[in-house]
């Protein structure tokens, strides 16, 4: 690595009980279901060789949680930036109870990643608060690895951030547990790995 070089390891939160259930969890406070504690040691095996000079974390329960399982006894940040996207009075519901309430309204919510109409964030307000970190990350003079714990949903938004696009959301894979590599090297980014898992290697 040279030393003008930035790395954000970012790793999606392992299988919570909402992953199973297909609940909308937003940025409620569902914990890992038991496998999900399987994916952050699986993770934790593929980190145990990188030194970290920070590491972040989403305040939600199922970051925490896989954060402390793929890293124990390491100190960390949480930062409500990284929170998943709020999807308001959908926390915690089925995608078919919400149909048959409210109709195109949440179709429409659903296909567009827009949760305004229940009280939630559209992807521009889930963007900005990223894009927020991203540059606090592009402006800190910190240099090396810095691991971050996040979501689906916000990891998707660095991305977009990162390769200045909207990425198609049934084109991009990210599996519970994963770790991508984004690498701010002579002021932008670049993608150097996407989606690792030990399953994948």
């Amino acid at each position: 690595m040279f030393e003008n070089e930035l790395r954000l390891y970012i790793v999606r939160h392992g299988h919570s009980v909402a992953n199973y259930s297909h609940a909308y969890s937003g940025q409620s406070n569902v914990p890992l279901a038991p496998d999900g504690f399987d994916d952050a040691r699986s993770a934790g095996r593929l980190l145990c060789n990188v030194a970290f000079a920070k590491v972040y974390c989403s305040e939600l329960l199922r970051a925490r949680q896989t954060c402390e399982t793929t890293m124990p006894n390491v100190a960390y940040e949480t930062d409500a930036r990284l929170n998943e996207v709020s999807v308001g009075d959908l926390a915690g519901v089925m995608p078919e109870d919400a149909q048959a309430k409210y109709g195109e309204v949440h179709a429409w919510a659903r296909a567009h990643r827009d949760f305004t109409a229940f009280g939630g964030e559209n992807h521009e307000i889930h963007l900005s608060r990223t894009a927020s970190f991203m540059r606090e990350m592009e402006h800190s003079g910190v240099k090396g690895n810095i691991a971050v714990f996040c979501h689906d949903g916000t990891i998707r938004t660095m991305l977009d951030y990162a390769l200045g696009t909207l990425i198609s959301l049934t084109k991009v894979r990210i599996d519970n547990g994963s770790i991508s590599v984004l690498v701010w090297k002579d002021g932008r980014w670049m993608l150097e790995r996407w989606n690792v898992t030990e399953k994948l290697i």
